[in-house]
Parts: C-alpha cells; structure tokens; sequence
C-alpha cells in the first residue's frame, strides 16, 4: 500500500511539472495571419519611393492611416495618400484583407492578402489578377538601408497579359516592395514602389 502511494504521488508530481511546463511555454505571433503583414493604427505613415523603368528610384510618396471607419464594405481603415490626397480603404471579411483604392469613386476592392500567408497559398480578385504566394525570404532594401526579415513573396499575374508583379509583404510593416516587369523578365522592370520609412507614431486599439 506504501509503495502505491509514493508511486501515486510521483505520479502527480511529474503531471503537475508537465502541466506548469505547457503552461509557460511562449506564445508567438499567427504567421499564417494577413494582420501580421499589414498592421495598421491610427497615424501610421508609410513613406514609400517610385520605382520607375528600369527600378531607377523616383519621387517619394505617403500614405497615412487616418482612423477607423466604418462602410458597407466592412469595418477598416481609412489611408490618405500625399498624391492626390486620395482616400482608400483598408478593410478585413473573414480570413481576407481587401484594398479599395478610391472611395470617392466606390472602385472595386482588391484582394490582397488572404489567410492562410504560406507558401503555396492562391486566390483571384474581382480584376481578375491571380495571387499565390511562391515563398517566404529576407528582402535587403538599400532604399531604407535595412533588411525585412521573413517577407511573404506573392506574384501576381493575368490571362493575356505578359506583365508580372512581384510583392513583399514584411511582418509588422506591411507590403515593403512591389515591382512589374514586362514578359516575367525580372531585367525589365517596368515601375515599382519601395518602401522607405514606417513611422508608427501613435498606439490607439
């Protein structure tokens, strides 16, 4: 009966170890989450650079989050741009982040990223352009003087048309880079935007 007990209380004492390790083991990031690839709040600012033929760096443009609004669209964010003071909007259905690049002009929205953000991943938007993402790697940028570490590769094409972009979308910064080139020849660079700067200036939930 002696024998029982301490294998009894060996017993609970190993479960009570097992149980107190699950419970401190870290929880990271959903890297399957398109939100860990655009994160946007109130008063961030993203200051992007043209890319123009031949990926020559152009002028520099902003897009700023203005706040919360609420459409028939869905619920997102409103981003003013500093070329042409242009309103789009940022808003999430389901598993699914779309982009609409006017809301003046109630244009349709674009399908840009999708859960699950993995390898492999495809989905088409109402303009008919195909997205997979083709895989996951570190993007060095001379323009911010950085490298964006685990950036999701997505290409994106269309039926009768030759032309293919490529975007980067970087965890905690959103899309960092995007260029098209003419034929899928990565030597031909058509025009393309990079990202220069994220400046998260206010923190509002």
């Amino acid at each position: 009966m002696k024998r029982i007990l301490v294998i009894f209380a060996i017993l609970l004492i190993g479960l009570f170890a097992f149980n107190c390790g699950e419970k401190k083991k870290p929880t990271g990031p959903d890297l399957e989450d398109p939100n860990y690839y655009y994160p946007v709040n109130l008063d961030y600012k993203w200051t992007y650079v043209h890319l123009d033929i031949g990926c020559v760096e152009g002028d520099s443009f902003v897009i700023t989050a203005i706040g919360r609004n609420h459409r028939s669209e869905g619920t997102g964010w409103d981003l003013v741009s500093s070329v042409g003071g242009d309103t789009s909007f940022r808003y999430q259905l389901g598993d699914t982040i779309f982009y609409e690049n006017n809301v003046t002009y109630f244009s349709p929205s674009y399908k840009i990223l999708i859960r699950p953000v993995k390898t492999g991943t495809f989905w088409k938007d109402a303009f008919d352009f195909e997205y997979s993402i083709v895989g996951f790697e570190d993007l060095y940028s001379y323009i911010a003087g950085m490298t964006y570490q685990g950036c999701a590769k997505i290409r994106r094409t269309r039926t009768g048309d030759s032309r293919v972009k490529y975007l980067w979308w970087a965890p905690q910064y959103g899309r960092v880079k995007e260029v098209e080139y003419a034929d899928g020849d990565t030597l031909n660079c058509l025009q393309g935007e990079e990202l220069k700067r994220l400046d998260k200036t206010q923190i509002n939930p």
